[in-house]
C-alpha cells in the first residue's frame, strides 16, 4: 500500500511541476469546476452519483490489493498441493472480490442516498465558488 501511496504522490507531484504552474491550467481546471457544479446544482443526483464513485474508488483499490495478496498467498502454498489447488483459489478470489466490490458499492450507494438534496446542492456551489477563485486569482485552490 505505502509503494502504490509513493507512486502517486510523485506522479501528482511531476503533474504539478508540467502543469500546475501554468495559467490556462488553472482556468481551463476552474472553468470545468464552474461547469461541471451548474450541472451538479441543476441534477443534484449528478453530484450524489460523483460523490459515490469518489467514494467507491477507495474501496476498490483496497479490495484490489487484498486480492492480490491472497493470490500471492495461495500461490505459495499450492506449490506443496498441486495446480488444481491454485486454479480452484484463483476462481474462487475473483469471485470473492466482485462479489464483495459489487456489495461494498450497493452499501456506498445506501449512505449516500440518505444525504439530503440540500447537502448536494450546498457540495455543488462550493465547487462553483472554488471554480470562480481559481479563475478570478488564476491560482490552484482546490487539488
Amino acid at each position: 500500500m505505502q509503494i502504490f501511496t509513493a507512486i502517486r504522490r510523485l506522479l501528482f507531484k511531476l503533474f504539478n511541476l508540467i502543469l500546475g504552474k501554468t495559467t490556462i491550467f488553472v482556468v481551463i481546471l476552474g472553468w470545468f469546476l464552474v461547469i461541471s457544479g451548474a450541472i451538479m446544482f441543476i441534477w443534484p443526483e449528478r453530484a450524489r452519483s460523483k460523490l459515490v464513485r469518489m467514494g467507491f474508488r477507495q474501496v476498490k483499490w483496497i479490495l484490489l490489493i487484498g486480492a492480490l495478496y491472497l493470490v500471492s498467498l495461495l500461490s505459495s502454498i499450492s506449490d506443496n498441493f498441486g495446480p488444481v489447488i491454485f486454479i480452484v483459489g484463483i476462481i474462487a478470489i475473483i469471485v470473492a472480490y466482485l462479489f464483495l466490490k459489487k456489495k461494498t458499492f450497493s452499501k456506498i450507494q445506501e449512505q449516500f442516498a440518505k444525504i439530503p438534496i440540500k447537502a448536494l446542492k450546498v457540495f455543488a456551489v462550493i465547487q462553483i465558488i472554488l471554480g470562480f477563485f481559481m479563475i478570478f486569482f488564476l491560482k490552484r485552490i482546490w487539488f
